[in-house]
This record gives structure tokens, C-alpha cells and sequence, in this order.
């Protein structure tokens, strides 16, 4: 009798067991189905992507030459991908670092939130121009969605004195070549990107006085332009090393007075070494490098493609961010809390 208890109390669990595990197994098949009828049904059906905000996501104001990068959230429905054509109608000041890219953030009963990510890096300051954001999606069916988005006004400031350590020396690489355009295509940059930045400000001030752009300014606006034209192929890449090159000799002559433009690099090194404490040891060491590489423009062919190109700019931007007066940081805090007690 005992047996027959035993036996009938395993049998009942064992029932129990296996209804509940068909259960679970019948549930899961059911969630499954609907899933895949509503994907089946969304993926095929005509509906488009949507965006969730009004308006790009920017920060409100950025330093010049500083990376950052535009974002957008999308209701995507499922089924639906994004393509890889997405661009960018930059504003005048600005420049696009690298291609656009979307990312997914969460997922939803028929659908997904994806960010797009734009990057950019001012190159002027001044407050932003007309810009628009494009990006394209489309599903199995080749249903398109195209969603437009003008970028919102961003003020770009001028460069402020920072700390930190210079950039450990970069690979330069350059072709034999001379050629006066470059050193003319330079000298005109300068001078239109002066030009330009002095109409704005006497436009917008109604006919007061324009700042004077000090020389690390001007330094940083033509390394900005220089990239830019790389990027978008007005330049060979291998003759953009000596321009690289021209406009840090420039930035050297103005802002320490050292006749650097026309001498070879022995004498502006000799030059550079009569004037005592103006650059830190590791400043020198790099500086040194970097002339002494672009030298090989005008000695050696070899090959050169834009990674390295940017990677030489990034670099002797730096070296101008690291050679900013202090005194001018405390000029400008100056200047603010003059315009605060009017």
C-alpha cells in the first residue's frame, strides 16, 4: 500500500512538471509567433522612420578647434536599417571630422530608438551658419525614409590658455616637391580668413573696431582650412606637410619674433635656441621633429596618405594651444568682468 502512495505522489509531480513545462514551452512559442507576425507586418508594411527630437541635439557653445559632435534620435520601426549615404550641409565655420554614424539605443514592441551621431571640429569662431543633417533609412521593401534636420546656431569661442602635456611626436612622411603656390595658397588663406573675421565683427558691432587676431588664432583657422581642404582633395596630400610646416614657421615668427619663414632649418633652429625659455625642453624636442620630417619634402619621395597628415596637424595645433601667453588668460577674464559691471 505504501508502495502504491509513493508511486502515485512521483507520477502527480512528474504530471505537474510536464504541464507546467508545456506551458512555459507554448507561452514562449506564442510570444515568439506574435513577435514575428508584428515584424513580418511592420518590415513589410510602408511605415516610415519618425524623429523623436524637435531639433539636433548641440552644445550651446564650443572652443575653437574643439571636436564634438551632433546627435538625433529615430523611431525606427523594425525591419527598417539605416543606410550608409547620411551627410551633413556643414555650417562655414565648421568641418566634418568623420562620417556620420547611428548606433542602437533600446528596443520596443515594433520598433527601435537609434541615435545618429554627426562629428564636427570648428575651425572659426564666431557664431555658427546654416547647416542641415540628412540621413536616409529603408527597409526590405525598399521603402525609403529621408528625415531632414537643420542644425541649430552654435557659438564657437576663442582659444583659451589650457594646460597639459604636449603630444609625443607623430609619423610625417613627404614627398620632394617645391613649388611657390603652397607658400602664396598660405599666405592668401591668412589673409582672407583675417579679412573675413574683421568685416564680421565690424558688421556685427555696427562700425565699432574689430578684434585683433592674435597669431595662435590665426594659426589655428589655417591648420582648420588646411584640413578641410585635404579632406575634400584641393591638395595633394603629400604637399600639405610643408604647408603644415609653413604655418607653424609662421605662428613661430609672429608670435616669438624669430625670422623663421625664409631661413633654412639650421638657421631657425639657431634662432630658436638665442631665444632662451620661451619653449619648454619637450616643446623644442618636437618642434625640432616636426621641422627636421618636413624637411623630407624637399630630399626624399615618399609616399604619404591623410591619417598621417591629420595626425602632424593635430600636433602642431597642440604646440600652438601649448604656447599661448598666460597673461592672455587673465586679459580676457578682465575683459568679461569689465562688460558684467556695465
Amino acid at each position: 500500500m505504501m508502495k502504491n502512495r509513493k508511486t502515485d505522489k512521483k507520477r502527480l509531480i512528474l504530471t505537474v512538471l510536464l504541464t507546467a513545462g508545456i506551458s512555459v514551452m507554448l507561452l514562449l512559442l506564442a510570444v515568439l509567433s506574435a513577435a514575428g507576425w508584428k515584424y513580418y507586418k511592420i518590415s513589410s508594411s510602408e511605415e516610415k522612420v519618425q524623429t523623436l527630437d524637435k531639433s539636433p541635439a548641440v552644445p550651446g557653445e564650443v572652443t575653437l578647434g574643439e571636436n564634438f559632435a551632433l546627435k538625433v534620435k529615430y523611431r525606427v520601426p523594425w525591419g527598417t536599417q539605416e543606410t550608409e549615404n547620411a551627410f551633413l550641409t556643414v555650417p562655414e565655420n565648421m568641418l566634418v571630422t568623420s562620417p556620420p554614424y547611428f548606433r542602437t539605443l533600446q528596443y520596443s514592441w515594433g520598433y527601435r530608438t537609434v541615435e545618429g551621431i554627426y562629428p564636427l571640429q570648428a575651425f572659426a569662431d564666431g557664431k555658427s551658419g546654416k547647416g542641415v543633417i540628412i540621413a536616409r533609412f529603408r527597409n526590405k521593401n525598399n521603402v525609403e525614409s529621408t528625415l531632414e534636420e537643420k542644425i541649430p546656431e552654435i557659438t564657437v569661442l576663442p582659444l583659451k590658455v589650457t594646460a597639459g602635456d604636449l603630444l609625443t611626436e607623430g609619423k610625417i612622411v613627404a614627398e620632394k616637391t617645391f613649388s611657390l603656390i603652397p607658400y602664396i595658397a598660405i599666405i592668401l588663406v591668412i589673409v582672407l580668413v583675417i579679412a573675413g573675421l574683421v568685416f564680421f565683427l565690424f558688421r556685427r558691432k555696427g562700425g565699432a573696431a574689430a578684434r585683433l587676431i592674435p597669431p595662435w588664432e590665426q594659426a589655428v583657422n589655417a591648420i582648420g582650412l588646411l584640413l578641410q581642404k585635404v579632406r575634400a582633395g584641393d591638395t595633394k596630400v603629400e604637399q600639405s606637410i610643408a604647408e603644415l610646416s609653413d604655418i607653424v614657421r609662421a605662428y613661430m615668427e609672429q608670435r616669438f619674433s624669430i625670422r623663421a619663414e625664409h631661413q633654412t632649418s639650421d638657421e631657425f633652429f639657431f634662432a630658436l635656441n638665442s631665444k632662451k625659455d620661451i619653449l619648454t625642453p619637450l616643446q623644442q624636442e618636437f618642434l625640432r621633429k616636426f621641422i627636421r620630417s618636413a624637411d623630407l619634402v624637399k630630399f626624399a619621395r615618399l609616399a604619404a596618405d591623410i591619417t598621417l597628415v591629420e595626425d602632424a596637424a593635430y600636433q602642431a595645433e597642440e604646440l600652438v594651444r601649448e604656447t599661448i601667453p598666460a597673461e592672455e588668460e587673465k586679459k580676457e577674464k578682465t575683459e568679461k568682468k569689465g562688460v558684467k559691471e556695465k
